[in-house]
């Protein structure tokens, strides 16, 4: 029985989306479809559109069996942690055999070598900072250690992480594309002859940088899954539509006052509990918390107290304190910081929502502790799929939180005191995280939203 595992957002749900599921059971032959989906924070730092449950029925109305919710940490985390937690999840489940994922390239080939690469450069973790700790000088061979040198100097010379990585990966791969040319064609070799500014476009892709990253955590957990590729045909950032008709979730985001796009743009179902939900206002943009965040910053005091927070580091932070007078407003906050080399837009919001939800370094080196996974979040099932929460249950390899009186019976019958720890310190930051989320729709909508503690287990 194939189980093809995704790790997606849903934010929102859309024909894109659709396409993938129904590309796992129609050419890969899968039987089940088991998702990694994010919660309540997604990868941008920003809150999900639409609350948990929601994007969950969006995506078993479309075709998915069961769906499980990623660690809020992670949810908001950099690709690299963020890809590495999906790939956990799916292999904690015990179930999963394939994983599909979406890239703006065909290439496989080409992103499997560029994942080797990246684990040369980092095989644990990329700095948290994006500073000058570089790379683990660890890794053996001389190809990682003249890639750890050249990393140490782009950053020395300002050059942010993510870039200066991204450049000597695609050298890496033109020198192997060189040597390549003079050599017999290999099962798996690289396909295109590419000049280095091509192959580091490729590499800046978002889909592409995330597939990246889904491979090297699949190499370095040595996991011998099956993959599979679909070509997305829509701009990942795009606020238009692709020319086979296909919108991004960004620009689905960006029109949601448009109920004619988005019937065209969503499956029906979810495009109507999508419309339903900004109708009632139980929608959530980022600027919904920029009272939260002027309030969050003007608190700051000194750089030294905000050590503890997740991605905040000193300098971070007093970047961010001499400019709180000047905030008018997230966005524009961030794009106004970015003038720094050494951030990118990404991790400074990321770096604030670490801060608004109080996620901090500690609580990352303890998830790590344990596999970054402490239990498996249990959000939603097809009704015709009942088999399969019978099967996780055995076959996984963390406890199951279906219900609230899970978490009780999870403390109380396990033996791994720090696994005790990692399992208390992820449900108290997930139940932070919603009631934050569901407070400020509160006071957008001025209803009560409820919370999935108080919910049974969603059945479509």
């Amino acid at each position: 029985m194939r189980t093809v595992g995704i790790i997606a957002e849903y934010n929102p749900f859309h024909r894109g989306h659709l396409r993938q599921i129904h590309y796992a059971r129609e050419v890969l032959g899968a039987d089940r479809v088991l998702v990694a989906m994010s919660g309540f924070f997604t990868q941008r730092g920003e809150p999900a559109l639409l609350p948990v449950r929601d994007r969950a029925h969006m995506a078993l109305a479309g075709g998915a069996d069961l769906i499980l919710m990623l660690p809020g940490l992670y949810a908001c985390s950099a690709s690299v942690d963020y890809a590495r937690a999906g790939v956990r999840l799916l292999a904690a489940s015990g179930l999963v055999d394939t994983l599909l994922f979406g890239a703006e390239t065909e290439d496989m080939a080409l992103l499997r070598r560029a994942a080797h690469y990246e684990r040369l450069l980092s095989p644990h973790t990329r700095p948290c900072s994006g500073r000058a700790e570089g790379a683990d000088r660890s890794a053996p061979g001389d190809t990682a250690e003249l890639l750890s040198f050249e990393l140490q100097k782009k950053l020395q010379e300002g050059i942010s992480y993510p870039k200066a990585s991204r450049r000597l990966i695609a050298e890496a791969l033109y020198r192997d594309l060189c040597s390549q040319s003079h050599a017999p064609k290999a099962s798996g070799s690289l396909s295109s002859p590419l000049s280095i500014d091509q192959i580091e476009q490729i590499l800046s892709s978002p889909n592409n940088t995330l597939a990246i990253d889904y491979l090297a955590a699949i190499e370095e957990e040595k996991l011998s899954w099956d993959l599979a590729l679909i070509k997305r045909d829509s701009d990942y950032h795009g606020r238009g539509v692709s020319p086979t008709g296909t919108a991004s979730a960004s620009a689905i985001r960006s029109r949601l006052s448009d109920f004619h796009f988005l019937r065209s743009q969503m499956p029906p179902l979810a495009a109507e509990i999508c419309i339903d939900r900004i109708e009632n206002r139980r929608y959530l943009l980022p600027g919904d918390l920029d009272s939260a965040y002027a309030c969050l910053i003007s608190r700051l005091q000194s750089p030294s107290d905000q050590r503890e927070i997740l991605d905040l580091d000193n300098e971070l932070c007093a970047r961010i304190m001499a400019r709180a007078g000047q905030f008018r407003g997230l966005r524009s906050f961030v794009e106004d910081m970015i003038s720094n080399k050494s951030y990118t837009g990404g991790r400074i919001c990321r770096a604030l929502c670490h801060l608004l939800l109080n996620y901090q370094s500690e609580d990352k080196k303890l998830l790590e502790e344990v596999g970054s996974i402490p239990y498996l979040q249990v959000i939603g099932l097809r009704g015709d799929a009942g088999s399969m929460l019978g099967q996780l249950g055995q076959r996984a390899s963390r406890p199951l939180l279906v219900r609230h009186s899970d978490y009780r019976k999870m403390l109380a019958s396990e033996q791994n005191s720090l696994l005790t720890r990692a399992i208390s310190r992820n449900y108290q930051m997930d139940l932070l995280a919603e009631e934050i989320y569901c407070t400020q729709m509160q006071l957008k909508c001025r209803q009560r939203i409820p919370r999935i503690r108080e919910q049974k287990l969603l059945l479509v």
